[in-house]
């Protein structure tokens, strides 16, 4: 059976690190729509709603994995 872990709390608070140790340890998934941003846009900073809106689409299609 698998499992999902979701992983939610305040800016810098070490979610990234818990969720990437998380990752190694159980050999599961992460998917991280600020890093699926950056890697689209180039800036950490910029978020449009429609491009949020989009990827929130694509990794909906990822949960039934």
């Amino acid at each position: 059976m698998a499992t999902v872990h979701l992983v939610h709390g305040f800016l810098c608070c070490g979610k990234t690190t818990f969720a990437k140790a998380l990752e190694r340890r159980t050999g599961g998934v992460r998917s991280s729509l600020d890093e699926w941003l950056v890697a689209l846009t180039g800036d950490p900073v910029r978020l449009e709603v429609e491009l949020v809106e989009r990827v929130h689409a694509l990794t909906l299609q990822l949960w039934p994995e």
